[in-house]
C-alpha cells in the first residue's frame, strides 16, 4: 500500500461515505452559506494541521507525501 492509499484507508477514525453524504446534504440544505464543512475525525485532524502550519506549508507537505508514494 502506498502512502496516499494509506492516508485514505488507514485508521479507525476514517470518515465513512455515509458521514460525508450527511454533511454534504446538510451543507446543501442548511442555507448558512458556509464555505467549508469539515467531516470526520481524520479531516478535522488534517484541517487543524493546515490551520496550525499555514496553507503553503500544508500544501507543500501534501505534495511531498503524494510524490513520495
Amino acid at each position: 500500500m502506498n502512502k496516499s492509499t494509506a492516508l485514505l484507508t488507514y485508521g479507525e477514525n476514517t470518515t465513512t461515505a455515509e458521514q460525508i453524504a450527511e454533511v454534504v446534504y446538510g451543507a446543501a440544505t442548511d442555507g448558512k452559506g458556509i464555505l467549508r464543512y469539515v467531516c470526520g475525525e481524520d479531516a478535522k485532524a488534517l484541517y487543524a494541521q493546515r490551520l496550525a502550519n499555514g496553507d503553503e506549508a500544508f500544501i507543500a507537505g501534501m505534495k511531498q507525501m503524494f510524490e513520495a508514494s
